[in-house]
């Protein structure tokens, strides 16, 4: 497994390095992050989607492993941000999302797909499909209704709103639009032009490298401060508790396939994602704690992610 563990995380640590110096500041790093987000990501979804049987793409068995775990981690993280860390109803939210929203994209596409293959990917397409429509409206719901019932305003009526702004965020996702396109083109049995899909297979080749070392890279430029108890417990909320729970969900509550198993225990092991820094930038609560937890789990990750794949059976 130190053989693919390592180059991962070497990629992520070359892209650090970087972006600690003249040549990848932090402008470059966010244009190298755009074109993973924009391009090579995209384009290795939709080839990968558009490949496949639509019915092998559709699993709810791995659906409702992976999402029963997360909606447990999230009011397991939040009662114990308001208890036990005496945190406002807003920063509970944040750090709700923070226990159970992983770096999927930039380190769980590149690990799942090296391990798992295109069925790997295509297994991470369920998680994907619902993984923002699911966590981020729930998180925005948390946060706004806490500070409408603070403000004496409707918390329903705030809620909407943030509803309705989120939905529209995720029109414009373009993970999610090159997973839709992706189905779209699996179910009419499309395939573009050699030309086309050629340019596509380019990008998608290239996506995995430049997914990791912009992650490294975007890294580079964060601070490092917040509150270190809600950090660690974020940490351990997103690396252990969230793994151990989808794994006991798919492996012994549905008695998931092992690859299948595998891979949802993957992506639950992915260290704090970036939307969840977003989001608290959004609103102004927990900001420098979910910054620095994104930090401090990724680094941390090197240990779990190890750890996990040790004792799970990988293919190959």
């Amino acid at each position: 497994m130190l053989n693919v563990v390592l180059p991962v995380f070497g990629l992520i640590l070359a892209g650090y390095a970087a972006g600690k110096t003249p040549i990848m500041r932090p402008a470059a790093a966010s244009g190298l992050s755009n074109y993973v987000l924009y391009a090579a990501v995209p384009a290795l979804l939709f080839r990968t989607l558009s490949r496949t049987h639509l019915a092998e793409a559709l699993d709810p068995g791995a659906i409702a492993a992976y999402f029963g775990g997360g909606l447990l981690v999230m009011a397991a993280s939040y009662t114990a941000a308001r208890r036990g860390l005496g945190l406002k109803g807003d920063q509970a939210g944040v750090f709700a999302m923070g226990g159970v929203y992983g770096n999927t994209v930039l380190m769980g596409i590149p690990l799942v797909f090296t391990l798992y293959g295109d069925r790997g990917l295509l297994i991470f397409s369920n998680c994907m499909v619902l993984n923002s429509p699911l966590f981020m409206p729930l998180t925005t719901l948390l946060i706004v209704a806490s500070r409408a019932g603070a403000g004496g305003a409707s918390p329903l009526k705030a809620a909407l709103g943030s509803a309705r702004e989120t939905v529209a965020a995720l029109a414009r996702n373009p993970i999610m639009i090159a997973i839709a396109l992706g189905l779209v083109a699996s179910l009419l049995g499309w395939q573009p032009p050699k030309a086309v899909d050629r340019v596509l297979e380019m990008l998608a080749a290239s996506a995995i490298p430049a997914a990791l070392f912009a992650l490294g890279a975007g890294q580079a430029g964060m601070e490092v401060k917040g509150d270190w108890r809600e950090i660690a417990a974020m940490s351990a909320f997103k690396l252990l508790l969230h793994p151990l729970l989808v794994w006991l969900i798919a492996a012994w509550v549905l008695a998931l396939p092992r690859e299948v198993t595998g891979v949802l225990v993957l992506l639950a092991a992915m260290p704090v994602g970036i939307n969840v820094y977003l989001l608290a930038r959004l609103y102004d609560c927990g900001v420098a704690s979910s910054g620095t937890a994104m930090i401090v789990s990724t680094a941390l990750s090197l240990a779990t992610i190890g750890a996990l794949l040790a004792a799970m059976p990988v293919p190959g």
